[in-house]
């Protein structure tokens, strides 16, 4: 009981305690069963696709798998370690290569045989040194604009592997060219490819129906757990002081304690502030919420793929206005600021605003367009197979 409610407060935190797994799921091997004596490969990611199956309750399970499968195509034995288990002991010298990210991978510049090793970095974010110098800044500017100290709130963590985000033999970066330089700012030398995220097809909304003389004023902020570093408390700060918005809250648990202490009495006053609580993108709720918003607001200070923004810009056509750090290139159909303020997110709004029915709903086709054109899955599938691809045969032909 202890130890569950250690793990919980740490949780809360941010931080990660080492959970408490079932030994044949810390490190499961030969995950397709590959007869024969292949060369082996390590994914340092979750277990969890080969324990219990893949969920869609977040992109992670599908894009473990699909590494799995890519190695596999290219001739390997697959073993996979969850990427959190700082104690598992790993005899390096039976792999080829490390891919992920990770304790296990982390560990494996450490391993006698580390100059045999291609270890490859797979990077679900900005790098880890630009992630905590702009969760610190949003952490600094909440205290000195409303007096309240929340770094449980801005996803900081303890976890900081070095080697993998500084020296990998090659980097994947789950976003676009903006997400890849902080890497790369980092260490310029670096062998980095960078590939888009992928949405989750649920509601093929048809927007020649949609009434945007309903939907204009209505934005959605949609996300996950870190509400201050994912943008919540700065849109609810701006929506509640404006009344020809109306902005609906969906996925912000209330385990955030000190957030919502300080928010709860705000969105309760506010008729144009709406709290859906969590919402699967399977149900009716989901729908519902495509059907009448027109926006997604997401002034996330960094991102790395943004599975949740993509998600509704490719099912319900929701124009984005996003920061810079949430890492999509929207610019031909939506509406990007640089500054995580009020000013100028303010700024974005008004200009959408201002924008005809006739001008939303192009804006709002050509959203939905792009992004079932640009990040699919089985582009996410044929690119990161030809990365990984090209990776193996390049490190192949050097060590010759």
């Amino acid at each position: 009981m202890k130890l569950k409610l250690l793990n919980s407060f740490l949780n809360k935190c941010g931080f990660e305690l080492n959970r408490t797994l079932k030994p044949k799921d810390r490190l499961v091997k030969n995950v397709f069963n590959k007869n024969g004596t292949h060369r082996r490969v390590l994914i340092s990611y979750i277990t969890d696709p080969f324990t219990s199956g893949i969920k869609f309750s977040h992109s992670i399970y599908t894009e473990c798998y699909t590494a799995a499968q890519v190695f596999d195509s290219l001739g390997y034995i697959v073993d996979v370690a969850n990427y959190h288990d700082a104690t598992l002991e790993i005899n390096f010298s039976k792999y080829s290569i490390v891919y992920g990210q990770g304790y296990p991978l982390e560990k494996a510049f450490y391993a006698p045989n580390v100059e045999q090793l291609l270890k490859i970095s797979y990077g679900t974010g900005t790098s880890l040194f630009y992630f905590f110098k702009v969760s610190g800044q949003v952490v600094y500017d909440f205290y000195h604009k409303h007096g309240l100290w929340l770094p449980e709130s801005a996803r900081m963590h303890f976890n900081f592997w070095p080697m993998q985000f500084t020296c990998p033999d090659a980097l994947v970066v789950l976003s676009n060219q903006y997400c890849e330089q902080t890497y790369l700012d980092i260490n310029p030398k670096l062998k980095s490819f960078h590939l888009n995220a992928f949405y989750f097809d649920e509601y093929d909304i048809d927007l020649n129906k949609k009434d945007f003389s309903k939907t204009k004023q209505h934005f959605l902020w949609f996300g996950s757990n870190g509400l201050l570093y994912k943008g919540l408390g700065i849109a609810i700060d701006i929506a509640s002081k404006r009344k020809d918005i109306v902005l609906h809250i969906c996925g912000a648990r209330k385990e955030d304690v000190k957030f919502w202490q300080h928010y709860k009495q705000i969105v309760d006053k506010c008729d144009n502030i709406i709290d859906h609580g969590f919402v699967d993108i399977k149900t009716e709720d989901f729908k519902r919420l495509m059907d009448s918003c027109c926006f997604v607001l997401f002034p996330s200070t960094s991102e790395g793929g943004a599975v949740a923004s993509i998600n509704v810009m490719a099912n319900g056509g929701l124009i984005p206005i996003i920061s810079r750090g949430t890492c999509l290139d929207v610019e031909e159909f939506g509406y990007i600021f640089d500054e995580i303020s009020e000013e100028q997110i303010n700024l974005k709004i008004d200009k959408a605003l201002m924008l005809s029915e006739e001008q939303l709903k192009a804006k709002s086709i050509l959203t939905k367009k792009t992004v079932r054109k640009d990040y699919q899955l089985a582009s996410y599938q044929q690119n990161l197979q030809n990365i990984i691809t090209t990776i193996v045969k390049e490190h192949t032909i050097m060590i010759k």
